[in-house]
């Protein structure tokens, strides 16, 4: 391997292709996505959120 001791050279070129490092399998994001498809960052699109926080009165205070 060749290095180049330069700033401005911002990208890596692999010369052997057979090798190139490659992501971890598919089976292995199972851990990392949430449990339902439904739910996004702890969202449930089913549920209906309340507008209560929005119509608060001087008397909900």
């Amino acid at each position: 391997m060749e290095l180049v001791n330069d700033p401005s050279v911002t990208e890596v070129v692999h010369t052997n292709r057979a090798k190139l490092y490659q992501k971890p399998s598919t089976r292995d994001q199972s851990n990392n996505e949430p449990s339902s498809p439904k739910m996004i960052h702890g969202i449930d699109p089913n549920v209906e959120e309340s507008d209560d926080e929005n119509n608060m009165t001087n008397e909900d205070v």
